[in-house]
């Protein structure tokens, strides 16, 4: 009980420090965790794979790619040695391996850890859960890259719905799509409607964040 109190408390000082953009500080602290996790579970446990997970999206937002990737896929190998190939914690480590691939500039292997990662949300989760328009969105960003923008538009509208149902209209994640559509539409050269879809998250944004957030 001791531990688990510990480990809330710097689970939340942690995110704090995330959503802050103070990455360097947020670092330090779930490494220290994940330390303490290894020492009472062992290497192997699914809750120190979640800390090796959490520490590989820090690395990524720092820019420290093959960092970020390596976390990721030993988090991935933990996961799926004890929870077998087709959990949905596997499918959080393929979404964030793919994320990464996006940013090395490796699409093909991109598009297929995030095409797996909605397989095996769908599988389990169904159609119209909120992880499924996240991979959605993923793939999406993936398509835009590759400049197949229908199926980029596509993605992300189909991300859009699954979100609007689920969430309503003004959470942030559907201002994440909106803006997400609007980029596309950019790169197909329609404005009107690319301003109107930023324009819109916008004002979802600042109703939820605030004038002064990073967003």
């Amino acid at each position: 009980m001791f531990l688990q109190r510990i480990t809330e408390t710097a689970w939340t000082l942690s995110q704090e420090m995330y959503d802050k953009g103070k990455f360097s500080d947020c670092l330090l602290v779930r490494e220290h965790l994940l330390t303490a996790m290894q020492h009472v579970f062992g290497h192997e446990h699914t809750d120190v794979a979640a800390g090796l997970d959490n520490i590989g999206v820090v690395y990524r937002d720092l820019g420290k790619l093959p960092e970020a990737l390596a976390k990721h896929d030993e988090a991935l190998r933990i996961f799926r040695s004890n929870l077998g190939d087709d959990h949905i914690d596997v499918a959080k480590s393929l979404d964030n391996i793919g994320l990464v691939y996006r940013d090395l500039g490796n699409l093909a292997e991109a598009l297929a850890k995030h095409d797996e990662a909605l397989r095996i949300r769908r599988s389990k989760l169904g159609d119209d859960h909120t992880d499924v328009a996240a991979s959605l969105d993923n793939i999406g960003l993936v398509y835009g890259n590759l400049g197949n923008l229908p199926e980029a538009l596509a993605k992300h509208n189909e991300a859009l719905r699954i979100r609007r149902s689920k969430l309503g209209d003004d959470h942030i994640d559907v201002a994440k799509s909106l803006d997400n559509i609007g980029l596309v539409y950019r790169d197909l050269g329609n404005l009107a409607e690319a301003l109107a879809k930023h324009d819109e998250a916008l004002r979802i944004f600042r109703s939820n964040l605030g004038d002064d957030h990073i967003d």
